[in-house]
């Protein structure tokens, strides 16, 4: 399929053909009309056909201009909604390798090194947490909380948002 601004181009180039090859037969027309008997009264007949076409063929380049855009943000979403499936896959993808390791430690090293590679992040960890929502174990790759404060300050801040709102939360370290 081509690209959109590929279409785009194409149909205003055949639009403006269209318009051009009609500028001339009215031309041509209105020519031919000035020396007959009622050409005056034809003259603005056909000003006005032209008029009438001139602004169909607006609101026609109009209408294709707004469901070109349409599709060109359809296009973008859709780019950003596989990106997000194929991340949503390989994070699956790597739970069902996850569930072939017997060992806990081992699963979550490999669990961050995943993550933080599928994710594209610089840095991240993993929290376990225990019976009473208490932070148990902390894995992480590329960041050492107890070398940078800030970072386990956020840290917990992010791992309590998450616990609370049992859902992922994403944060920077300044």
């Amino acid at each position: 399929m081509l690209p959109l601004s590929d279409i785009r181009q194409r149909i205003q180039k055949l639009l403006g053909d269209g318009v051009s090859q009609v500028s001339s037969a009215f031309i041509g027309l209105s020519s031919g009309l000035q020396g007959s008997a009622n050409s005056a009264d034809l003259q603005k007949r056909v000003d006005k056909l032209f008029k009438m076409l001139m602004e169909s063929n607006r609101m026609i380049s109009g209408e294709v201009n707004a469901l070109l855009d349409v599709l060109e943000k359809n296009d973008q979403r859709f780019a950003q909604v596989s990106e997000e499936k194929h991340r949503l896959e390989v994070l699956y993808t790597s739970g069902i390798l996850f569930s072939s390791e017997t060992e806990l430690k081992p699963l979550m090293e490999r669990a961050i090194d995943v993550v933080v590679r599928e994710l594209g992040a610089d840095q991240g960890f993993i929290v376990l947490v225990d019976d009473r929502g208490e932070p148990d174990t902390i894995f992480s790759r590329n960041m050492n909380p107890d070398e940078h404060p800030e970072a386990r300050e956020m840290s917990t801040t992010v791992i309590w948002s998450t616990i609370a709102h049992s859902r992922p939360v994403q944060d920077t370290v300044s």
